[in-house]
């Protein structure tokens, strides 16, 4: 994986679809919010291309869309107000921004044990896997997670066969 963050937000976002089953914005604006509260005070001006800027140096989201982001705004009432063409943070959401703090946490530190299981698999088998470092082990998980998808998120027997 070219970004080791993308495991980890992924899994928040496949967590989050899971809990709430709502659409593609609505699993982006959790990001948002953590940035917004990371960023701003309460009725500063925010920066949308700065906004952007984060979403891809820290959560690994690429060329993010503008059009996007002021979808999430929209669907932001009471946390962003939109006031002559320019945004601005209408609230303090410290607890929000905690919230979002403990999942990442929590999903960093699943995906950690993920990797070191599969770690701790290959060195027990007889074969050119076994002397893998944690990066390469994530690296590989990626590649088999691009390749084969999240299906086996919630039945391990879907992989079964694949070699």
């Amino acid at each position: 994986m070219n970004d080791k963050r993308v495991l980890a937000n992924s899994a928040m976002i496949t967590a989050i679809w899971d809990k709430t089953k709502k659409d593609n914005i609505e699993l982006l604006k959790p990001f948002i919010v953590f940035i917004l509260g990371e960023n701003y005070c309460v009725g500063e001006e925010i920066d949308c291309s700065k906004v952007l800027e984060i979403m891809e140096t820290e959560f690994s989201f690429v060329d993010f869309p503008n059009a996007v982001l002021v979808k999430i705004f929209r669907r932001m009432k009471g946390i962003v107000f939109k006031r002559n063409h320019k945004y601005f943070l209408a609230k303090e959401i410290n607890e929000e921004c905690d919230a979002f703090l403990e999942k990442r946490k929590k999903v960093t530190e699943e995906s950690s044990f993920v990797i070191n299981s599969i770690m701790e698999y290959l060195k027990k088998q007889k074969n050119s896997f076994k002397n893998l470092t944690y990066d390469q082990t994530q690296d590989l998980f990626g590649i088999f997670l691009k390749d084969n998808g999240f299906a086996g998120a919630n039945d391990i027997k879907s992989y079964e066969n694949i070699n």
